[in-house]
C-alpha cells in the first residue's frame, strides 16, 4: 500500500510534458567554455551543444549574452544549474571552498561527531517542502524559460549532482518542523490510524504530532529487525525529493510545453533520493553515471525519458563504454574537458579529441538515429527492482560493519564505490541476460501490485536480493508462478514486510514448499563480466525452462556457445538490427546462422555482407558490429527536385520516397551537400525520416555559385541517390 500510494501521489501531480520535439538523434555536448576556433572544430566532429550557466541571483544578461555567442558560432545550448542551491545545497561549487563541493555537508558531519545529541544537524536547509523556497524556484525557472525559449535550449538543468544530502550519502534529512508536518500527514495516509502505525513501529505515540522518525544510528543498534520507523522516513524523503523535482519540471513546462527539465550527475540506485521507481516520473532528461542498471530501470518505467552519460577519458576503453551506453539506450554524451585536453585554443584537436572524433562523427552521422528509429522491445523476462529491499540491504550491511561507515571521508563517494549486494545482483543478472540476447524489462513493487505480471508474454520473473515484499506483491507473484511463470531468486524473498520489518516466516516460503521458486545460479552472481561458461549455460537453462529461449544463437568457429559478447536486437518492421559487442578486450570470431534468402547489411562499414547459411564476423570491445537483417532487398530511394539554374540562398523543395514498399518501418536518410570544389559541408547536413509515404522538405541553397551536389544516403541499406544543382552568380 505504501509504495502504491507514493507513485499514485506523484502521478497525480501535473504531468511531465509529452509534447516536446522528439530527441531522435545522438546529442554530444561540450561542458567547458570554448574559443570560436574550438567551437568550429567541435562542430565539424559532431558536437552541437554547449553549456550556458543559469543565474540564481541578479539579472539574466550574462547568460543571454552567452546564448547569443553560442548561436553565432552555430551551436545550440542547454541551460545549466538553474536551481542547484535548492536541489543540491550540500554538493555544489563555492569559490570560498575550491575543490570541496561538499564542504557544507562535512561541516554538518563534524557538528554531529562533536555533539551526537544535536538534532539540528538533520534539518535540511533549504527544506524540500519549504513553501517560500518552492515559490522562489518556480519563479526563477519560469524567468529562465521565458528568457531562453526562443533559442530552444536542448534542456534546462534543475541542478547538477543533486541529492537529499551530499549526492547519494545516507543522512537523516529532514528533521525541520515543516518536513515533520508533511511527513506526519503522509503517514496518516499510509496507516489510516495511529494504532496501526504504533503496531507497525512498536511505538506508543498518543498523537500524530508527537511522531518522529528513528535516526540511522538508533536503527543500526536494533536487534529486533524492525526498521519501520527509519525505512518509512527514508521512503518519504525519496518521495519528497522526487516531488520537488517534479515541481521544477512543472514550472518549466508551464512556461514552455516543449521544454525539457533535467538533472545531471545522477547516481546509482540507493540513498540520497535515488529511487528510480520515482525519478523517471518526475523528469524529461537524466544525465549521470550508469551504475546499478539505473538507466535501464528508468527507461523501462518511462519510455520517453532521455538518459545521457559523461565522457572523462579517451582510448579504446572509453570508446567501448560510449558505444555500450548508446546501444543500451542512452541518447547523448556530455564531454568533460577540465584539463583542456580535447582541443587547443586555436581549434586543433588534441590527442583526446583525435581519439574520439571518428566515434563522434559516426554516432551523429545517422547511425544512432537509425537505431533510435527502431524498437528495442523487451523480452519475456522481468527483473524486480525494489527500493525498499535496497534500503533494507543497506541497513543490514551497515549493521554488520558497525559504526565505522560514518567515519569515511566522503560518504557519498564511499557509497558509490560500495556496490552492495542489491546493485550487484541486478547488474550481473542483466548482463548475463544481455549476453544471451535477452533484453529484460524492469518492474517495481507498484507495477506488480497493479497486475504487471498478468501480461500474457511474461515467462520469467527474477527477484535479485528482494528482501521486502508486500502481501499484494506476494499474491501476484504466487499467481504468476501457479500459472506457469518461472520465478527465480538468489536469496529467500520476503523476509521483511514492505516497511522493512522482519517477519517470522518469509512471505514466499509457500512457493519454496511447492517447488515453484528456482535458485538464481551462484555462478551468475559471481561473474562480473558474464563471460563464465558455467554461468552462461546456467542462465540459458533457466530461459529454456521459462520457454524464453533467445532468438539468436552465437557460436564460436569451434561450434561452441559464445559467452563473452553482448547481443542487442532492434526491430524495424520486418528488418531486424543486431548489435554485437565483446565484453572483454580483444577480438573474437562469431558465427551466426542465416537464411540464404536474408539480405545482410553492415551499418558501420556501409556495405552488404555476403553469406551462405552461416555468417562469420569479428567482434571487438571497442568496435561493435551492427548488422541489419532483411527478408528481402530494401528498395532504393527516389529523389526529385528542381532543375535549371537557381539563385544563391534560394529555398528549394525536394521529395524523397521509395518506388516500392519497404519491409522496414522507418528509414533514416542523411542529406549532404557537396561543394563545387568536391568538399562536403557538414554544417548543411540534414537528417530525414522516411516511412511508407514520400516526404517533402525544403533545403536552402548555399550562397556560393557553382555546381552543388545533393547526396542522400539510406542508413539502413547503404543506397545513395544524388542530384546536382547549378547555383548562379
Amino acid at each position: 500500500m505504501i509504495r502504491t500510494l507514493l507513485v499514485w501521489l506523484l502521478l497525480t501531480l501535473p504531468c511531465v510534458a509529452a509534447a516536446a520535439p522528439l530527441w531522435d538523434d545522438f546529442q554530444i555536448i561540450m561542458w567547458q567554455d570554448q574559443t570560436p576556433a574550438q567551437l568550429a572544430s567541435l562542430r565539424a566532429i559532431g558536437v552541437r551543444t554547449v553549456r550556458v550557466t543559469g543565474v540564481r541571483d541578479g539579472p539574466l544578461d550574462p547568460a543571454i549574452a552567452a546564448v547569443r555567442a553560442a548561436k553565432a558560432a552555430g551551436m545550440g545550448v542547454f541551460i545549466e544549474n538553474i536551481a542547484t542551491d535548492f536541489y543540491a545545497p550540500y554538493h555544489r561549487f563555492s569559490p570560498d571552498h575550491p575543490g570541496a563541493p561538499n564542504w557544507l555537508f562535512e561541516e554538518l558531519r563534524a557538528r554531529q561527531r562533536a555533539n551526537p545529541a544535536d538534532q539540528t544537524v538533520y534539518r535540511r536547509t533549504p527544506s524540500l517542502v519549504d513553501r517560500v523556497w518552492q515559490s522562489r524556484i518556480r519563479a526563477r525557472l519560469a524567468e529562465h524559460v521565458r528568457a531562453f525559449a526562443p533559442s530552444k535550449p536542448l534542456y534546462y538543468s534543475l541542478g547538477d549532482e543533486v541529492g537529499i544530502a551530499d549526492l547519494a550519502a545516507q543522512w537523516d534529512f529532514d528533521f525541520s518542523p515543516a518536513a515533520f508536518a508533511e511527513f506526519r500527514t503522509w503517514l496518516q495516509a499510509q496507516y489510516g490510524n495511529l494504532d496501526a502505525l504504533n503496531h507497525q513501529w512498536d511505538t506508543k505515540f498518543s498523537d500524530w504530532d508527537m511522531i518522529v522518525p528513528e535516526l540511522t544510528a538508533a536503527t543500526l543498534a536494533r536487534q529486533d529487525g524492525n526498521f519501520s520507523a527509519w525505512a518509512d522516513f527514508r521512503a518519504w524523503m525519496d518521495y519528497s525529493f522526487a516531488q520537488a523535482l517534479r515541481l521544477g519540471a512543472d514550472a518549466i513546462h508551464a512556461s514552455d510545453r516543449d521544454a525539457r527539465a533535467a538533472i545531471e550527475g545522477a547516481q546509482a540506485p540507493g540513498p540520497g533520493g535515488y529511487d528510480y521507481s520515482l525519478l523517471p516520473l518526475a523528469l524529461d532528461v537524466i544525465e549521470g553515471a550508469e551504475s546499478g542498471s539505473n538507466f535501464e530501470i528508468a527507461r523501462t518505467l518511462n519510455a520517453d525519458l532521455v538518459t545521457m552519460t559523461t565522457s572523462f577519458d579517451s582510448g579504446s576503453g572509453e570508446i567501448g563504454r560510449i558505444w555500450r551506453s548508446m546501444l543500451t539506450g542512452s541518447r547523448g554524451l556530455m564531454v568533460w574537458d577540465d584539463k583542456g585536453d580535447f582541443t587547443a585554443p586555436d581549434g586543433t584537436l588534441r590527442p583526446r579529441g583525435q581519439s574520439l572524433a571518428p566515434l563522434f562523427r559516426e554516432l551523429t552521422g545517422g547511425l544512432a538515429a537509425q537505431l533510435y528509429a527502431s524498437t528495442a522491445a523487451p523480452d519475456k523476462v522481468a527483473i524486480l527492482y525494489s527500493p525498499s529491499s535496497q534500503r533494507t540491504l543497506w541497513l543490514l550491511d551497515r549493521q554488520a560493519k558497525g559504526a565505522a561507515w560514518m567515519a569515511k571521508g566522503n560518504m557519498s563517494e564511499a557509497e558509490g564505490a560500495d556496490n552492495h549486494a542489491g546493485r550487484r545482483a541486478i547488474e550481473r543478472t542483466t548482463l548475463a541476460l544481455v549476453h544471451l540476447g535477452i533484453r529484460p524489462r524492469f518492474l517495481t513493487p507498484t507495477l506488480i501490485e497493479r497486475g504487471a505480471l498478468r501480461s500474457s508474454d511474461l515467462r520469467m520473473l527474477i527477484l535479485p536480493q528482494i528482501l521486502t515484499l508486500s502481501p499484494r506483491e506476494v499474491d501476484e507473484i504466487t499467481a504468476f508462478a501457479l500459472a506457469g511463470g518461472v520465478v527465480v531468486a538468489d536469496v529467500m524473498p520476503g523476509q521483511f514486510d514492505e516497511h522493512s520489518r522482519k517477519l517470522q516466516t518469509p512471505r514466499l516460503a509457500a512457493l519454496v514448499r511447492h517447488g515453484k521458486l528456482l535458485k538464481l545460479p551462484e555462478a551468475v552472481l559471481a561473474d562480473s563480466t558474464a563471460t563464465n561458461a558455467a554461468a552462461f549455460e546456467a542462465m540459458a537453462t533457466l530461459l529454456t525452462q521459462a520457454r524464453s529461449k533467445p532468438e539468436i544463437r552465437l557460436l564460436t568457429t569451434g561450434n561452441k556457445p559464445v559467452t563473452g559478447v553482448e547481443t542487442r536486437l532492434f526491430r524495424n518492421g520486418g528488418v531486424t538490427v543486431i548489435a554485437l559487442q565483446r565484453t572483454l578486450p580483444g577480438r573474437e570470431a562469431v558465427v551466426i546462422s542465416v537464411s540464404s534468402q536474408t539480405r545482410v547489411f553492415d551499418l558501420r562499414k556501409r556495405e552488404a555482407v555476403p553469406h551462405g547459411l552461416k555468417l562469420t564476423v569479428q567482434v571487438q570491445d571497442d568496435e561493435p558490429v551492427i548488422l541489419a537483417f532483411s527478408p528481402a532487398a530494401l528498395p532504393a530511394p527516389i529523389l526529385s527536385g528542381p532543375s535549371g539554374m537557381q539563385k544563391p540562398g534560394a529555398a528549394l523543395r525536394w521529395r524523397l520516397g521509395f518506388a516500392t514498399p519497404s519491409p522496414a518501418t522507418v528509414h533514416v536518410m542523411r542529406a549532404d551537400w557537396v561543394a563545387p570544389d568536391g568538399t562536403p559541408r557538414p554544417a548543411l547536413t540534414t537528417r530525414l525520416l522516411v516511412r511508407d509515404t514520400p516526404i517533402d522538405w525544403t533545403a536552402t541553397l548555399p550562397p556560393e555559385p557553382g555546381r552543388w551536389t545533393l547526396m542522400v544516403s539510406d542508413m539502413l541499406s547503404g543506397a545513395v541517390v544524388q542530384a546536382t544543382v547549378e547555383v548562379g552568380g
